[in-house]
């Protein structure tokens, strides 16, 4: 019961310290709300979008490590997820929206998906606003605008109805044998789509599947190495050496396996499933999407 006590306790401590408070934001404003979402082609304003589209509601979703979420109702019943991106640059974001994007055109279904921002007459993107050295390019950018209040780069997903898998499993309404098969499924249908043209899709030692190649080159670990607060702390002198050398080794080695699209992340809280049955309706939470050794959402 002492070392229990004592356990949360500390877990209560560190909890007070994370990153997820800071990260978080308030409201958005109706303006930046109003600029964001006439970027992919709706409006706030009765007879203003193209679409003929009039918001009905805007409702803050729970959850998010690294976002702040919103689902944008209108009044014909369309809906969808705007995501703001803390803690990443413009172009992760929109190389994430590009490889959920190369999913959608190959036919997989299980996801949400990023939606294109609206072309303006020039063919170029309407991105909102330039980052702060004034060397924005517009026309690298498909999916990813930019937050008018923040500077935040946000995305438009498409809206997944459904429950996390992990709540689901800890209710106990659906046997997780049931989700469990739901889940490999799905990431099996995934990992079976084709790369085609590699060059427009980022690699995992570019960008994505939880900043491993950060871990590889020993960026993180010169960090740590640095910091008051981690250097002698047990997890980097005792656990994290052994693991990084493990996965060092393994990763020199991924070329030779099979290659594919990964979800980065694919834990049960970015997958949705029916509250009910346990069908799967999707993943969400892309930011680690990426191309590499299809052994990495599974290991």
């Amino acid at each position: 019961e002492y070392l229990l006590s004592n356990r949360l306790k500390f877990l209560e401590s560190i909890t007070a310290k994370m990153v997820k408070p800071a990260i978080q934001r308030k409201r958005i404003s109706s303006s930046a709300l109003d600029q964001l979402i006439s970027l992919y082609g709706f409006s706030t304003a009765a007879g203003l979008s193209p679409t003929k589209r009039i918001l009905s509601n805007v409702t803050p979703l729970a959850g998010g490590f690294s976002g702040t979420n919103y689902r944008i109702d209108f009044s014909d019943g369309t809906k969808f997820c705007l995501k703001i991106c803390h803690g990443y640059d413009r172009p992760f974001v929109e190389s994430q929206a590009r490889v959920q994007d190369h999913l959608r055109q190959s036919g997989f279904e299980r996801a949400c998906f990023a939606i294109p921002l609206l072309l303006d007459n020039n063919d170029g993107i309407q991105s909102g606003r330039d980052d702060d050295n004034g060397d924005d390019d517009d026309d690298e950018f498909r999916f990813a605008a930019m937050d008018p209040d923040t500077g935040d780069p946000c995305l438009a997903l498409t809206f997944l109805d459904g429950r996390a898998a992990d709540v689901v499993i800890e209710s106990g309404a659906v046997p997780e044998s049931i989700i469990f098969e739901e889940f490999g499924r799905a990431l099996a249908e995934m990992h079976a789509v084709r790369l085609g043209d590699e060059s427009r899709l980022r690699h995992f030692r570019t960008g994505g599947a939880c900043d491993v190649q950060q871990h590889v080159d020993r960026t993180l670990y010169s960090k740590m190495e640095a910091s008051e607060y981690t250097l002698s702390h047990p997890y980097f002198t005792g656990f994290y050496p052994t693991r990084l050398a493990a996965l060092v080794e393994g990763m020199s080695k991924s070329g030779d396996l099979p290659q594919g699209v990964l979800h980065g992340d694919p834990f049960l809280d970015n997958a949705l499933v029916d509250p009910k049955t346990g069908q799967f309706c999707g993943f969400v939470d892309f930011e680690d999407a990426t191309t590499g050794p299809l052994l990495f959402d599974v290991a």
